[in-house]
């Protein structure tokens, strides 16, 4: 992957999976790129349609929601 790989899923739909074993499915409504304590980071804006785990996980309660995700919380990302 390379830098700032996040924003190739702007205003696309997509699976991501996340630490904590969870799976989630929906559409990157934004991307932002920033700096923060001279750190980059690179994170995408969802909004939640499906949430898969097997944990009972308050992620759950945010379906229909928008969420931010950080790229280093990103297992895996597949457009949809």
């Amino acid at each position: 992957m390379h830098d700032r790989f996040l924003e190739d899923y702007h205003g696309k739909y997509v699976l991501i999976e996340i630490e904590g074993n969870i799976k989630i499915k929906g559409f990157v409504e934004d991307y932002n790129f920033g700096q923060d304590f001279d750190e980059e980071y690179d994170s995408i804006c969802v909004r939640l349609d499906e949430v898969i785990t097997n944990n009972d996980n308050d992620i759950k309660n945010n379906i229909g929601e928008v969420i931010c995700i950080y790229e280093n919380e990103i297992i895996s990302i597949y457009e949809i």
